[in-house]
Parts: C-alpha cells; structure tokens; sequence
C-alpha cells in the first residue's frame, strides 16, 4: 500500500524543468479545452505496491514535448514522439515511486494515441490526479493503485 500521497505536481515539474526546460503550472480545478487527438501513456509499478502511472496530453503537446527533449520539430506523432511521452512517463513513474512502499518496478511504457479512446487499468483506483498546463495545454497525470 502507498505511505504517501503522491505530490504529482512535484514528480512532474521536476522532469519538465529539468528535461525538457518547459514551465509546468498546477490548473487548481481549472481547465483548458481537450483536445479530441490525445496520447496517453501508462507505466505499470509491481512488487511491494501494485498500480500505474498514467500521462496524458493532446496530440500537439506531445510534438512539443519531443520537440523540446530532442530539440528537433515534429509535425506528427510518429516513433520518435511517442518514444518520448513513453520516456517522461518513466521519469515521472521514478520520481512518484519515492513515495510508494516496496520500492516498485517499473515495466515498459503502454502508448495509446488517436481520438474518441479511453483506456482503463482495471483493478485499481485513483489514489491521485494532477491537471496541470504547459505553454497553455493541457496535461493531466494520475496514480493507480491497484484494490486490495
């Protein structure tokens, strides 16, 4: 089970200040327009605390995340940008799973990416959610923990 409240805001700001020299602000119950085009990416965390890490942002805000990691432009979101939302996620599953018990493993990302999707992890529950704006888009990140 968790021993603490992920600070979501803190794990992700981190990376994007770090990383990719992008501010992230917290929404505060806020928020911007979702686009319908959307990547989302899930890293799932085993051993001694069970659950996932999930990103999720518009089709758009991955090119410019990629962009801002790799310093090239992306026009689509090919390979390469979803390489890179795989590799955030990952930082942000690192920087999260500080706050778990067990120390959990890490699996390989999990990239869905189109429109009029949604994407369930079965078997577990929010334990937390940050919605928070980058260059005005939105991006939203969650921890589930799987039910006992």
């Amino acid at each position: 089970m968790s021993t603490d409240k992920p600070d979501l805001l803190s794990a992700t700001k981190e990376i994007f200040d770090s990383m990719l020299g992008l501010n992230l602000q917290p929404l505060n119950g806020q928020s911007l327009p979702q686009e319908p085009d959307r990547v989302t990416a899930s890293i799932g965390l085993s051993g001694g605390w069970n659950g996932a890490v999930v990103f999720e942002c518009s089709r758009q805000t991955a090119c410019m995340l990629a962009g801002a990691m790799l310093q090239i432009e992306f026009d689509e979101c090919d390979s390469d940008v979803k390489d890179v939302i795989g590799e955030i996620t990952n930082m942000v599953a690192g920087n999260v799973s500080r706050f778990l018990s067990g120390s959990p493993a890490l699996s390989p990302p999990c990239i869905v990416e189109g429109s009029d999707y949604s994407m369930d992890v079965l078997g577990v529950r929010e334990l937390a959610k940050e919605s928070m704006a980058c260059q005005d888009k939105s991006i939203i990140v969650k921890v589930l923990e799987a039910a006992s």
